[in-house]
């Protein structure tokens, strides 16, 4: 009975913080002047394939509040990749992230611009396969997409340090499995965050002074994938994080595993015994846990 209440104590735990912050603030976005300022720097009769045009990320850290802002445009030339990359999606960490959307929207070379209906948002869950997973997907679709139109997305992510049971953590990926014209990161952080840096992308030039991080990539060519390997191994990528080293990562785990040995059980333990009203069968009450 007590791996079952030990059960119910975790399950809990994620539920209670399952609420989903996803709002829209348009009034956040860029001026449609530098979106169009963006597209006509590039000749779409030039661009062959699907390409991402423009790429900038921005992270701001200050006083452990972790801010993203992201715009990313992209080039669909024909009916194939519109099938392939027409919809899309943005991965947040419920309970943690605060998704704000700022715009998701096609353009036509001639400057028509197809605004996303905010109802058509669907919210999935990143890991089916895990019942305790906390990542989940904003599923969009670019609005009245045709050959030869441009999709943008834009959107900030926010989350508390502090709320993070783990270390804060991001890798950036500045090549992909699609070229990429012009890649544009900035990150700055204050003198009360640890961060330490590190890279394996040789196509991106950055440059490191205190408290910030710039990194610039033009025309980078697209990677060949290999169906045998897994794709984050053929990826090169950007790092950064609080910690240095996998001894800080096994310190910190050791000592959640040891603080939740020993929590205050007893509301939990009640009611979780109304739960099951009296199921004794132990595969019949793990059910009724799972179903909760």
């Amino acid at each position: 009975m007590k791996d079952i209440i030990y059960l119910a104590v975790f399950l809990w735990a994620v539920t209670a913080n399952a609420s989903e912050s996803v709002s829209w603030n348009q009034s956040k976005a860029l001026p449609i002047s530098k979106v169009m300022e963006v597209i006509s720097a590039h000749k779409a009769s030039e661009l062959k394939e699907y390409t991402e045009v423009y790429f900038d990320l921005k992270v701001n850290i200050q006083n452990g509040q972790v801010k993203q802002s992201v715009v990313r445009v992209y080039y669909f030339p024909d009916s194939a990749s519109l099938q392939n990359y027409g919809t899309d999606v943005i991965r947040f960490t419920k309970g943690i992230e605060n998704l704000s959307l700022l715009r998701i929207a096609s353009i036509s070379p001639d400057g028509k611009i197809t605004e996303f209906s905010h109802g058509d948002l669907k919210i999935n869950d990143s890991n089916s396969r895990n019942t305790f997973s906390s990542l989940k997907e904003a599923v969009f679709a670019f609005p009245g997409l045709e050959p030869g139109n441009f999709g943008i997305v834009e959107f900030e992510l926010s989350q508390d340090v502090s709320a993070r049971e783990t270390d804060w953590y991001k890798e950036i990926y500045a090549t992909n499995f699609y070229p990429r014209l012009n890649v544009n990161m900035n990150v700055a952080w204050d003198d009360s965050f640890p961060m330490h840096i590190s890279s394996t992308d040789k196509n991106i030039q950055c440059k490191q002074a205190k408290g910030s991080l710039s990194c610039v990539g033009k025309n980078l060519p697209k990677v060949k994938s290999d169906s045998n390997v897994m794709w984050s191994d053929q990826l090169a990528s950007i790092q950064l994080g609080q910690f240095q080293n996998w001894g800080q990562v096994e310190e910190k785990s050791n000592n959640l595993f040891l603080k939740s040995q020993t929590p205050n059980i007893k509301p939990i333990e009640s009611f979780v015994l109304g739960l099951l009203k009296g199921e004794t069968d132990q595969f019949k009450q793990i059910s009724i846990i799972h179903d909760f």
